[in-house]
């Protein structure tokens, strides 16, 4: 090796915002894990204090996350005025049953596996691909009813994803889901009823709400 030779030159290189936005996929798992276990578990159980402090821990870390996606340096949330908690918003959410089939396109398995379970569990079918290929081929074959994309994705980013798809068979209901901001990553997309969005992390509850109003716009 020559002395002036960078040692890591044959790394490939990860930018700032990449690593924020793997830390808020990860924190998503965590958070949505956590509050299904919260949700299941008596409040009377030890465990239960717990996974509460786990909970508000992840909700803080997140939106410190999402300050730094924007670019801003904004404080965490405070815990306690966080919005509610997963135990009463998963309570809701389950008194509904959904139907039909939904393709789930998120390169972070560990958020894959998580919407795959919520989905399942709310009455829905659904498969799920890990990049645009795989995405591509169960949509060609199946009859979906609506779609969940990540945006951010090394393949192919989740709105070129969807306007590929869309000549394919046009009018299927996206739901996009990112850690950074609506306007910032979607611009006139959201002029459509048939696109919606959520910022990550985001509960079962927002989740479920937000892919049942898509489905209600598609009737």
């Amino acid at each position: 090796m020559e002395d002036n030779e960078d040692p890591n030159s044959s790394r490939s290189e990860v930018s700032p915002s990449d690593v924020v936005h793997r830390l808020n996929n990860s924190l998503m798992s965590i958070l949505g894990n956590a509050e299904r276990a919260l949700g299941a578990t008596d409040p009377s159980d030890p465990v239960h204090a717990n996974l509460s402090a786990i909970v508000l821990a992840a909700r803080d870390a997140a939106e410190t996350c999402r300050g730094a996606l924007a670019g801003v340096n904004q404080p965490g949330a405070d815990p306690d005025t966080n919005g509610p908690s997963l135990a009463a918003a998963s309570a809701r959410a389950r008194t509904t049953r959904f139907s039909g089939l939904i393709l789930v396109v998120d390169d972070a398995t560990m958020v894959r596996q998580l919407l795959v379970m919520t989905l399942e569990e709310a009455g829905f079918a659904v498969i799920s691909a890990g990049n645009a290929t795989e995405a591509m081929e169960l949509f060609d074959k199946s009859e979906v009813a609506a779609m969940v994309l990540d945006v951010a994705m090394p393949d192919m980013a989740g709105p070129d994803l969807y306007a590929l798809l869309s000549t394919r068979r046009s009018g299927v209901p996206v739901l996009f889901s990112s850690g950074f901001s609506a306007d910032t990553v979607l611009g006139e997309l959201l002029e459509d009823a048939r696109v919606g969005f959520l910022q990550k992390p985001y509960t079962e509850d927002e989740l479920l709400s937000e892919l049942g109003r898509l489905l209600r716009s598609d009737e």
